[in-house]
């Protein structure tokens, strides 16, 4: 049975010999989920949201904003896209400022070949949700995905287990971050053991253990028509 998030503290500072440390204990155990959640591509961390183009009414509201969830972090690859007619129609991503630059037009509209994110709306107190854009403004009221990365909240309630599955690690790192503030010579060895529990987890994670990697390339320059291909490129023929 998964220990909660006080019984792996508890044990941590029994090896620590420092049971005086909880509230360190439970700080560091917050930033190593942190970073975990920042560092590591686990599909723990991924989310799903679903939203429905406006449809423009001349004045360019059909490129939204559309709000994200709070917890939004940044969208995976490929992972915006729409169905019309049964196809499904990704949406390339480019930045916002790019976008603030395509033609704005009265009257434009079509089916959305763009999007851009604005996440500063979550640095304001209080965090509100991160917008959505995109371009063309939407001709059809027709729904969309967005697959993201999330942003995990802090454990608050340490009697809940922590949402990273490998405990083992959790303990082993926990334990030399707090050897750290201890001044135990143990730490370097704990730290070495935690990298390999770690390692040795990440290597059979996530839902994609067998299947082929791809490289794409933006498909707003290359594709099957060779007037797509920059000008510094010569085709031969």
């Amino acid at each position: 049975m998964p220990l909660s998030a006080s019984q792996i503290i508890t044990a941590v500072l029994q090896t620590c010999k420092a049971p005086a440390f909880t509230l360190q204990a439970q700080q560091q155990l917050n930033l190593i989920l942190a970073d975990l959640a920042d560092t590591q591509d686990l599909d723990l961390c991924r989310g799903q949201y679903t939203g429905t183009f406006v449809v423009d009414n001349g004045s360019g509201n059909g490129s939204g904003p559309y709000l994200l969830p709070l917890d939004y972090k940044r969208v995976e690859r490929d992972g915006a896209w729409y169905i019309y007619n049964g196809i499904s129609y990704p949406m390339i991503s480019v930045d916002l400022t790019e976008y603030e630059q395509q033609v704005q037009q009265s009257g434009l509209s079509s089916l959305p070949e763009l999007f851009a994110t604005d996440i500063s709306p979550l640095g304001q107190e209080p965090p509100t949700a991160p917008l959505l854009y995109v371009w063309p403004p939407a001709n059809l009221p027709l729904t969309f995905r967005i697959q993201y990365r999330r942003l995990l909240p802090d454990l608050t309630n340490f009697a809940d287990v922590p949402w990273f599955p490998n405990q083992g690690y959790l303990r082993l790192k926990l334990t030399a971050v707090m050897m750290e503030l201890t001044d135990d010579t143990r730490k370097v060895m704990f730290e070495q053991m935690a990298d390999k529990q770690l390692e040795a987890y990440l290597k059979l994670t996530n839902d994609d253990e067998g299947r082929a990697k791809t490289v794409t390339l933006d498909r707003r320059r290359f594709g099957r028509n060779i007037n797509t291909l920059p000008d510094t490129k010569q085709v031969w023929g």
